[in-house]
């Protein structure tokens, strides 16, 4: 970017954009059975003991009527 003279920041807003397209186009694939129900960027807690909760963000989660669950992690490092 410095050798190109990329504005600072430009970079990371297009590195959003094209994460946001990517996730966007993600979630409209229906390779997953029928019955399944979609979630992004759902939060959750876990509690693994008195003294230790573990919080984040999912960024695909996938769920069927069966109580089975599916979790999906996208990374763009």
């Amino acid at each position: 970017c410095r050798r190109a003279r990329v504005l600072p920041g430009y970079r990371t807003e297009a590195v959003r954009i094209q994460m946001r397209r990517e996730l966007e186009r993600l979630m409209q694939d229906d390779s997953f059975p029928a019955g399944w129900t979609r979630r992004a960027e759902q939060a959750f807690v876990m509690t693994v003991d008195e003294r230790l909760a573990i919080r984040g963000r999912m960024d695909r989660l996938e769920t069927n009527a069966a109580n089975r669950a599916v979790v999906i992690d996208y990374k763009y490092s």
